[in-house]
């Protein structure tokens, strides 16, 4: 954990985006920048896709950091696709998509806290870093990273057939806690 930060955060607060990838998060200590992986310690986020780069009523120059979320309304661009616990990972594509090639990230997502949460913070420019000085811990990271995208793939196909095959929404309620 020497390579992290610890971040704690409150309800509401915008963890990740594709939109913003500066996000609302506290600036780590030693000025290291974006993308960053987030291991969730403790508490719930739930990730939405947003349409058209809007964070549904999000204040990006709002000082509090607080996101306010306009529940209920109809024209609300998000869809929740997932709430995640401890242990989740989250930041992932912006994290392992190479400086030049921005447009990689194509589904427009945005994570936000639920709870109050524990974050650990692994900024990219530490992750290089340490490529140079343990290169078998890096290794083993990047194959974890890779196996959870691919058991999410995996989720969702199987929420995808589901759904066709018995003709009912197999996805995560809006409303779900």
């Amino acid at each position: 954990f020497d390579h992290m930060d610890v971040v704690l955060i409150p309800p509401n607060l915008l963890v990740v985006s594709s939109h913003h990838p500066n996000a609302l998060m506290p600036a780590s200590s030693d000025g290291t920048s974006p993308p960053y992986l987030y291991f969730l310690d403790r508490g719930h986020i739930s990730a939405y896709a947003t349409l058209g780069g809007d964070i549904s009523g999000a204040d990006l120059n709002d000082d509090s950091n607080n996101v306010h979320l306009a529940k209920g309304e109809q024209n609300n661009p998000r869809h929740r696709l997932a709430k995640y616990g401890a242990g989740a990972i989250l930041g992932v594509a912006s994290f392992v998509t190479p400086d030049d090639m921005p447009g990689l990230n194509i589904m427009p997502t945005a994570a936000i806290s639920d709870t109050y949460c524990q974050l650990l913070r692994l900024p990219r420019s530490r992750c290089d870093e340490l490529e140079k000085l343990h290169p078998a811990l890096i290794f083993r990271l990047y194959r974890l990273l890779v196996l959870i995208s691919e058991r999410r793939l995996q989720d969702h196909r199987i929420r995808v057939v589901a759904s066709e095959a018995f003709k009912i929404n197999v996805r995560p309620s809006t409303n779900f806690q």
